[in-house]
């Protein structure tokens, strides 16, 4: 079963012990609010727990946004809600922003993927392949306008992350009406959890087109890895 959890400080310092023990060149974090009128919201990464490695221990796992430019931790990021769009992508372009997913295991390097304003879910999945380790499955929200995304399915294989599978998903799955932000556990009409089990559809831009080629949802089976 999976837990998920908004965390600030608590990161901070979870990516700290990852960095003295030579995982992460992250060392701080930028909270001020940079000049020319742009205004910041905090960023409220998320966590998960699970058995993600099949040692029978409770890992953690969280995502944050870090530079390629500077070994820093983004508590703060530029809010697309209050700035024009310009502002949002040059703010993140110009500090070289760096999304990664990590666990709490140095020698297992973090998921890199590249300059986004964050996840949309971040999802314990559960072993769904049978080899005592629980799979992830997230959506990354990306600088761009489109609608269209992929749900990726991690797991760790080897000792690293390794991508079991990737599928279609519609952005539209993860509006909501309420002002405090919602945690997905699961990502409407693309990936549900029903009778114990985790069904998925790939979404095709042709469901726009025409609605009649509209795929079923059918069972999530994931290949095992080592």
């Amino acid at each position: 079963m999976s837990k998920i959890l908004f965390i600030s400080t608590v990161t901070l310092m979870f990516l700290a012990c990852s960095m003295t023990s030579g995982k992460s060149e992250v060392i701080s974090s930028e909270s001020s609010t940079p000049g020319g009128g742009i205004i910041l919201k905090k960023f409220d990464p998320l966590i998960i727990t699970g058995d993600f490695d099949g040692d029978k221990k409770i890992d953690t796992i969280t995502q944050y946004i870090g530079s390629k430019y500077k070994k820093i931790v983004f508590d703060s990021i530029v809010d697309p809600n209050k700035n024009h769009w310009d502002i949002v992508e040059n703010w993140h372009f110009n500090r070289g922003t760096d999304l990664r997913v990590t666990i709490n295991k140095p020698q297992i390097k973090d998921i890199n993927l590249g300059a986004s304003q964050g996840l949309y879910c971040l999802i314990n999945i559960g072993d769904n392949n049978s080899d005592k380790k629980d799979e992830i499955a997230l959506v990354v929200d990306n600088l761009d306008a489109s609608n269209l995304n992929t749900c990726k399915i991690f797991s760790i294989c080897n000792g690293q992350w390794k991508i079991m599978k990737e599928f279609g998903v519609n952005e539209d799955s993860f509006n909501y009406t309420d002002m405090k932000p919602k945690v997905f556990s699961e990502i409407k009409s693309y990936l549900e959890h029903k009778d114990n089990n985790w069904l998925y559809k790939n979404y095709q831009l042709t469901e726009f087109i025409n609605p009649d080629t509209i795929a079923k949802m059918e069972k999530l089976k994931l290949e095992k890895c080592n």
